[in-house]
């Protein structure tokens, strides 16, 4: 599993409009800086200055969005897609490590809650006086989310891991797709092109099974809907903790 930098994936820039404006500049030709700040004023009537466009332009070559090339004295920058698809691999990588840390946590409470029930005849009493289920039913029904959530989990990992990752067809899609995404909308934001619209884009291709679609894609579009599900993956697993430790 990777470690990673929560601060790396949580970053503000990603949820910008602004941030997406600039990297939509430049989506499909190089420009300067000063040509950027000029066409951000004319196509969306913004007040900015050179300076603010220049410290947005560093903050998302940091991070492996943009690449800057230099004609004469002047810089230009491009969008770096290799590394905005490279970003993308290790964000999903980062999300579907953080469920699994949640699952795992989960897993050790629920082991440690049933081995209590087990060897506590009085506890048992408490659930028979106090639940309108018995002992046995009440320990199956705590390992249920093991089920639920961390085979899921684990299973979408070592997909994305072993397969996904190096699929051609997988790049191949981001590619286009991002780049379509860049010139059909005008004020979205970095996390809705890689993930909130992605999973809806998937989601349609899934549903045309009348053409030849990729598995790769197919797996890929259950991988984003598993990291997607906060209500399935994340909800119930800290609510389940939660609620395990006060017993």
């Amino acid at each position: 599993m990777l470690n990673m930098k929560d601060e790396t994936f949580d970053n503000p820039i990603l949820k910008s409009t602004f941030a997406y404006r600039i990297l939509r500049e430049i989506h499909d030709e190089e420009k300067y800086a000063k040509e950027i700040v000029e066409d951000l004023q004319e196509n969306y009537g913004l007040d900015t200055s050179k300076q603010s466009v220049s410290n947005y332009l560093k903050s998302l070559r940091d991070l492996g969005f943009i690449k800057r090339g230099k004609r004469t004295r002047a810089q230009y920058y491009k969008i770096d897609y290799e590394g905005l698809y490279g970003y993308w691999l290790d964000f999903i990588t980062w999300k579907l490590d953080s469920h699994l840390g949640a699952a795992d946590r989960l897993q050790e409470l629920i082991e440690k809650r049933v081995d209590e029930l087990k060897e506590s005849p009085e506890k048992q009493e408490h659930i028979k006086e106090n639940f309108p289920v018995s002992p046995e039913d009440y320990i199956e029904s705590l390992e249920k989310p093991k089920d639920m959530f961390f085979d899921r989990v684990q299973e979408s990992y070592e997909i994305f891991d072993g397969e996904i990752k190096e699929s051609e067809i997988v790049k191949e899609f981001f590619m286009r797709y991002s780049r379509l995404f860049f010139f059909v909308f005008e004020d979205k934001s970095i996390r809705s092109l890689t993930m909130d619209y992605l999973e809806k884009n998937l989601s349609k291709i899934k549903e045309m099974n009348k053409i030849n679609v990729s598995d790769d894609l197919l797996k890929l579009e259950e991988i984003i809907s598993v990291i997607n599900l906060e209500e399935v993956i994340g909800g119930p697993i800290e609510g389940a903790i939660t609620s395990i430790n006060k017993e």
